[in-house]
């Protein structure tokens, strides 16, 4: 609208003056909105870059492979899905079995195929729910656990006058990984257990363990080595089981290692 006479002075554009909805976003310039400006607008009396964050739904899990991030490729925002920017590692968490009452074995029979060359099993917290008994460790499948065939050799060292005793089997049900566990409440039997090729169908399926507990209230720590007869291959499930009595606590985890 043109105006007579003299010009009206000039007065500043306000909100009021604007219908919502008017300026669209082609409108704005491409860097005119700033994260100063983000940060200084505020909706229902928050800012909106902390409301943007806070008021969201917090992710309480490990984020799923195609869940999506905001990177800057040399200035330029792109999206990635979580799969590219996680970590790798050595050792992938495959399962953990927790013994809160006893139970007469400790049978891990997932999880455990050809994706992995190697398995890696880390023990804590293990007692026997009997006095004096050794721990056994069994290849199997998930029905049946190798009778026979299994050959080892352990070195078992004792605190007390560094005394070492040497115990080996062959052609055996079972590897000792551990002589006499004490059962005391105080007392836990702790084990780094590897697998090696156990699935396989050509290679000797091997097995490295070493433990350290209470032998006799005597601070103990034995190193075993095992393998199974050629004839018997491609192993899926693992068995942790004392020779007499339960397992009366102890938690078992198994990962693959990359």
């Amino acid at each position: 609208m043109g105006y007579i006479g003299k010009k009206p002075t000039d007065a500043p554009l306000t909100s009021s003056d604007i219908a919502d909805g008017i300026i669209s976003t082609a409108d704005l310039a491409n860097t005119a909105v700033t994260e100063a400006k983000i940060g200084n607008l505020a909706v229902a009396g928050a800012k909106i870059k902390t409301d943007i964050i806070s008021a969201q739904t917090a992710l309480a899990t490990a984020p799923a492979d195609t869940d999506e991030f905001l990177v800057s490729d040399a200035g330029v925002i792109k999206r990635i899905d979580y799969s590219l920017i996680k970590g790798g590692g050595l050792h992938t968490l495959l399962s953990t079995t927790t013994v809160s009452s006893a139970v007469s074995s400790v049978d891990i029979t997932s999880n455990i195929d050809s994706t992995y060359n190697r398995y890696y099993i880390r023990i804590d917290g293990v007692r026997p729910s009997v006095d004096d008994r050794h721990l056994y460790l069994r290849l199997g499948d998930s029905s049946n656990f190798n009778t026979n065939g299994q050959d080892y050799a352990a070195i078992n060292i004792k605190s007390d006058n560094d005394s070492v005793a040497f115990a080996n089997g062959a052609d055996v049900d079972h590897m000792r990984m551990a002589d006499e566990v004490h059962s005391a409440s105080h007392a836990s039997l702790c084990a780094d257990v590897h697998l090696y090729n156990i699935t396989s169908t050509s290679l000797d399926p091997q097995v490295s363990t070493e433990t350290q507990y209470l032998r006799a209230n005597v601070p103990a720590h034995t190193f075993m080595n095992g393998r199974i007869d050629e004839d018997d291959r491609n192993f899926t499930a693992v068995r942790f089981i004392f020779h007499t009595g339960n397992i009366a606590a102890g938690v078992f985890k198994l990962y693959g290692v990359s």
